[in-house]
């Protein structure tokens, strides 16, 4: 089993106790990098569909990129999920399973492992930059659904849409892609409130670290911060977890 996480656009200069490991992807990121740099920020900031601001900051980053040192993917990322993940607190013993059974989605690398070693960048799956003529879904094509399954049967999906969109149609015959909801009340319907959901999955992927979680059976014994499985809706591929809503809601 190998559950999925998405990236957080937001970066930090992380790092781990026991160093870096090499993406399985990283000539195909530096290709796909050469791209990205060509941009001017005009460029980026129509693509990404972002900010002057933030364009500019996109475009340093990638015009710095090859002079920046790779640091950890699981202590780069700086977002809720991957506050709630808290791979700074994990023991060797918990970043090796975490190594193990969780990976990264990312536009740029592919498929990272929470070791490996990224450098700081900005692009998003959904990006309306070309690459030789293609999207980045179909620049990435089934490379990365044959990267997961090449190791399992069984991927838990605790991605965005954005990214499970980039597995969901290459799943092979022989394989399954478990989808897992975190729903809460909202106006008086169960919904998934993307804030709360971000943490969820963060704190499921340190779930599945600790326990060394390899059968998804096992998930449903997760029932941190109040979560807990519907054994009713729960079918198939797909699991789902309620939670009564909180007082406050944090900020990513």
């Amino acid at each position: 089993m190998l559950a999925i996480l998405s990236p957080a656009k937001n970066m930090k200069e992380g790092c781990s106790p026991m160093g870096e490991t090499v993406p399985i992807f990283a000539h195909r990121a530096e290709s796909l990098q050469e791209r990205i740099r060509a941009l001017s920020p005009w460029e980026i900031e129509s693509a990404m569909r972002v900010s002057p601001q933030l364009a500019m900051k996109a475009f340093a980053l990638h015009q710095s990129f090859a002079q920046a040192i790779p640091r950890p993917a699981a202590f780069s990322y700086d977002g809720l999920a991957y506050r709630s993940l808290d791979a700074a607190t994990l023991g060797e013993e918990a970043l090796l399973s975490l190594q193990a059974r969780v990976r990264i989605l990312s536009a740029l690398y592919g498929v990272l492992r929470p070791l490996d070693g990224i450098r700081p960048y900005r692009l998003e799956m959904a990006c309306r930059v070309r690459v030789e003529g293609k999207s980045l879904y179909a620049y990435w094509g089934g490379d990365i659904a044959r990267a997961l399954y090449a190791q399992t049967d069984v991927v838990v999906n605790l991605a965005s849409e954005e990214y499970a969109s980039a597995v969901r149609p290459h799943v092979p015959t022989h394989g399954r892609l478990i989808d897992v909801e975190f729903q809460m009340p909202h106006k008086g319907r169960l919904r998934v409130l993307p804030t709360y959901a971000k943490m969820a999955r963060g704190r499921m992927a340190r779930f599945i670290a600790v326990h060394a979680v390899d059968d998804p059976d096992d998930l449903r014994g997760f029932c941190e911060d109040g979560w807990q499985i519907d054994p009713v809706r729960s079918l198939g591929n797909r699991m789902i977890f309620t939670r009564q809503a909180p007082v406050s809601t944090p900020e990513d």
